[in-house]
């Protein structure tokens, strides 16, 4: 796999100026009360890569009735090279909260049958398919747990590592290499009870945190404090970790010389409550040009009444701009 050194780019402030050329999707950020009109450059280069990480909710489940076909002209428009996408399992019937016999679930598996328990070596069919329609020919599921499994889907190859699976984990996540950069997809516990309480209605999330806090600890010590590793700087470690930016598994990244992509390059922490988060190493941080949590009115937009399910996921996607250079160059 060609491997990728990195240099340190110019960090866009965190409201950028209006572009002569090429600054066509403006977004909303939004930091305590105050909200910010920013413009984001959408314009790639050959030598950047972008990414994108989000949480779809029920495997986009309110777009499965129409094909998908919102959800594909919704990433088209980004045009990502590399998604970590969570939730990437079709749950429900269509337009309901009933759920869907496995044969009859679309992703991952392409309406093969199945159990979450016994599709270590299946081909995530349906993912494969789907991503393709944004031009994605490579596409890898973690471990699939529960309903709940992460799938990266990217036009460059797919290393994957390992399934990150186990009894300390709740829906499990993957490790995967992608141009010589490590990149692990994790999805924890949502609760604030703990997993396996028998008391489901704690007074306060402290179960939960410390749940999350040991889950993020496993994913820690089976791929970037790993000794297996010992000499790899270039991580990103990303995806829906349900805890606040103060709480316990967020602080456990932070002590483990991991940033936050968003807080760093806009120096504030976006949206009070946000979850979902995209650290890196200080290699990958040296690297990034322009991040986002992307607040364009398709995520979010609107609850269905009947399911108070979102239309059509209920996080804000994240996303990535990086500047790479060839080794030679």
């Amino acid at each position: 796999m060609k491997k990728y050194s990195f240099i340190k780019a110019l960090l866009l402030p965190v409201v950028v100026l209006l572009c002569a050329t090429g600054c066509e999707t403006e977004y909303k950020h939004v930091s305590g009360d105050t909200e910010l009109d920013v413009e984001f450059d959408n314009n790639i280069t050959s030598d950047e890569f972008r990414l994108i990480c989000f949480n779809i909710q029920n495997g986009m489940w309110w777009d499965q009735a129409n094909n998908y076909d919102n959800f594909v002209a919704w990433v088209q428009k980004y045009n990502p090279d590399i998604m970590c996408i969570q939730e990437a399992s079709t749950i429900y019937k269509n337009g309901t909260n009933s759920s869907q016999s496995y044969a009859k679930r679309y992703l991952p598996y392409g309406y093969q049958n199945y159990t979450p328990s016994s599709t270590l070596d299946m081909e995530p069919k349906g993912w494969k398919e789907l991503a393709k329609r944004w031009g994605h020919d490579y596409v890898v599921i973690g471990a699939h747990q529960d309903n709940f499994p992460v799938v990266f889907t990217s036009r460059f190859p797919i290393q994957r590592i390992a399934q990150l699976g186990g009894p300390l984990l709740s829906h499990g996540g993957c490790h995967v290499i992608i141009n010589g950069i490590h990149m692990v997809g994790l999805h924890t516990w949502p609760q604030a009870y703990a997993k396996g309480d028998s008391d489901t209605n704690p007074s306060n999330r402290t179960r939960g945190n410390q749940y999350r806090l040991q889950e993020v600890q496993d994913i820690l010590s089976r791929t970037i404090n790993s000794d297996e590793y010992y000499d790899e700087k270039n991580w990103i470690i990303m995806g829906d970790f349900n805890s606040k930016f103060n709480e316990p598994a967020i602080l456990e990244m932070q002590n483990n010389s991991l940033t936050d992509i968003l807080t760093y390059n806009h120096n504030y922490v976006s949206r009070t409550g946000r979850v979902d988060y995209i650290f890196a190493t200080d290699n990958m941080l040296r690297s990034v040009v322009q991040s986002v949590d992307i607040q364009d009115g398709f995520a979010r937009s609107e609850k269905h009444e009947a399911t108070g399910f979102w239309k059509y996921s209920d996080h804000y996607p994240l996303m990535v701009d990086f500047k790479i250079y060839d080794e030679e160059e």
